[in-house]
């Protein structure tokens, strides 16, 4: 089986890259790399332009000389993103190869805008393609209510298994040994990840708890308006850290006790997944795929509620009881490993090609096939 995988440059910082690259590494599978989209920070619209008409050209050409059973194309559920990788789609389309779509992420505006204006080009562009993959069974719906008729399989992120040598599973046996409780928000910094929220509720929780801190770690255009709230408020304690990958990365996770998420609207959030893979009980909300596995109570707490108090209140509990927190704590680390590991996710996307190159259309694939 002979795969071209279509990534963004994997050198840069996002989900989609980290997943092309682990998928890549854990792929048995004969698999040719072909990068499109922004090589660096230079977003002219000229550059942009240029930049897709050359990635077209070089697609036209491997298109016509070289024989792959499956073109595996990777957009988000961004307008640039859709426009550029519909190309790509109809590219191979015409060159008849097999398609994979798998779309990372939904934009619920986007979505609006398609069915208003844009639909009967969505659907020219993209419904010819021989299986998507989405991050949620709520995507899935929509993109059958579209029109799409074909197989859709819910996919899932895989753990970066560099990132996880860092952590020795007996590690969790130290759990909340410091006698402090710290709290842990990694992501992107902008207000949709819930960083205002995060804090809010942080600053509740301290003061009424002195030996609570907390960790942000991330960067983004909504760092300097946090770190403002911090400052005005006087809020005590809380570390900004800035980006971290690799080893830095694994050490905010391993001081972390929780990690609190309280996102407005996800895919499948890999920061979730890399907390639970440290053993830290999650509070977040039932956003993407989150609300298809996540097991309330069990992996910690989720919540519709965006209020601080609330969220003070659910880490509250696990501040209270360190018992179940370990509890949580062991179960979350066992469950990534069992279905989120690198060559799991791997397997679960051959068997994908497997099914398409079989003319296998078995329509909707669900998580429990997972």
């Amino acid at each position: 089986m002979k795969i071209l995988l279509n990534t963004p440059d994997m050198r840069l910082i996002g989900g989609v890259a980290a997943f092309c690259t682990t998928l890549k590494n854990n792929l048995k599978c004969d698999t040719d790399i072909f990068i499109s989209g922004p090589r660096d920070k230079s977003n002219s619209k000229t550059n942009t332009l240029l930049r897709m008409l050359m990635d077209y050209v070089k697609y036209f050409i491997i298109m016509a000389g070289k024989q792959y059973d499956v073109v595996h194309i990777n957009p988000s559920f961004r307008v640039r993103s859709l426009i550029r990788d519909a190309g790509f789609v109809l590219l191979a389309k015409c060159f008849r190869k097999k398609v994979v779509v798998f779309i990372h992420g939904w934009d619920m505006d986007l979505e609006q805008r398609l069915r208003q204006r844009w639909l009967w080009l969505f659907r020219w562009a993209y419904f010819h393609t021989d299986a998507f993959v989405v991050l949620a069974n709520d995507f899935r719906k929509r993109l059958q209510s579209m029109g799409y008729a074909g197989p859709v399989y819910l996919g899932r992120t895989a753990i970066d298994n560099s990132l996880l040598s860092f952590f020795e599973c007996n590690e969790l046996s130290n759990y909340r040994s410091n006698g402090s409780f710290n709290i842990l928000f990694l992501s992107r910094i902008v207000k949709e990840k819930g960083i205002i929220e995060a804090l809010e509720s942080y600053a509740i929780l301290k003061s009424k708890n002195p030996n609570v801190k907390m960790t942000v770690a991330g960067d983004g255009k909504g760092l300097e308006e946090a770190k403002k709230l911090v400052t005005d408020q006087k809020i005590a304690d809380v570390q900004f850290v800035g980006y971290v990958t690799g080893e830095d990365k694994a050490k905010v996770f391993r001081n972390a006790d929780c990690y609190l998420f309280p996102s407005y609207e996800e895919g499948m959030p890999i920061s979730v997944i890399e907390a639970m893979a440290f053993g830290l009980p999650v509070i977040t909300r039932p956003v993407g795929a989150l609300a298809d596995f996540f097991e309330n109570g069990i992996m910690g707490y989720l919540t519709e509620s965006k209020s601080p108090e609330l969220l003070a209140d659910l880490v509250k509990k696990l501040i209270d009881d360190p018992v179940l927190c370990d509890k949580m704590s062991r179960y979350n680390r066992q469950y990534v490993s069992e279905h989120f590991s690198a060559a799991f996710v791997a397997a679960y996307i051959k068997t994908i090609y497997s099914d398409i190159l079989n003319s296998n259309r078995v329509g909707i694939v669900t998580r429990q096939d997972l």
